[in-house]
């Protein structure tokens, strides 16, 4: 199979599980598409997928979100973010793959 339909098929799975329990497609396809390539690329990968999964989310239930609590979830993601972003770059990926 090559790694264009698997990465499309883990995409599919991983987008059915966020649509139908609202989580967990990096439970699903991050540790997933590590199998099949290095983990930081299999991370890039995972944040294109659920950048379209939750971008249809938002647009899906734009007229229920309360936007003070948007604003204040933003604000509080940002470190989290940048914290995380730093530990993907100074730890080794050895460490990174014997989590998943």
């Amino acid at each position: 199979m090559s790694l264009i339909l698997t990465i499309s098929a883990l995409a599919f799975v991983s987008a059915l599980v966020t649509s139908v329990f609202g989580f967990g497609a990096g439970l699903v396809l991050t540790p997933l598409l590590s199998f099949f390539m290095p983990l930081p690329q299999a991370i890039a990968i995972g944040a294109i997928v659920f950048l379209f999964t939750s971008g249809s989310k938002v647009f899906w239930f734009r007229r229920d979100i309360d936007r003070a609590i948007m604003a204040r979830g933003a604000l509080l993601a940002l470190p989290g973010l940048l914290v995380g972003f730093a530990l993907i770059s100074w730890m080794s990926t050895a460490w990174l793959e014997l989590g998943y």
